[in-house]
């Protein structure tokens, strides 16, 4: 399992012509738990400020990134906004979170 942090969210990420999605949204305790230190994260977010607060934050290693995603077997994603617009001092209670799960029919 991969997890994928984007700031936004494109159904062309997928190749499958019929799929469902699980979308939650996530509190940031259950966030944390579930990605602390991960090593397998990958990150598709290109707004610093961002990457920051969920390196500072999630204990992980992101770099900004404006790489292209596509999805991966078994990839569950992360697609994180700002609640309100905002240019400074940002932490994790201004960011909503939506955890993204994809299963196949």
């Amino acid at each position: 399992m991969r997890y994928v942090f984007l700031d936004k969210f494109d159904p062309s990420y997928f190749k499958y012509s019929f799929f469902k999605l699980l979308i939650t949204k996530m509190k940031h305790d259950i966030l944390r738990e579930l990605v602390f230190g991960s090593k397998n994260v990958e990150c598709y977010i290109n707004n610093k400020q961002l990457v920051d607060v969920l390196n500072n934050e999630l204990g992980l290693e992101l770099k900004p990134s404006d790489r292209l995603y596509r999805y991966r077997e078994g990839d569950v994603l992360f697609i994180v906004s700002l609640k309100y617009p905002r240019l400074d001092d940002i932490t994790l209670d201004d960011l909503d979170v939506w955890m993204i799960e994809v299963a196949r029919k």
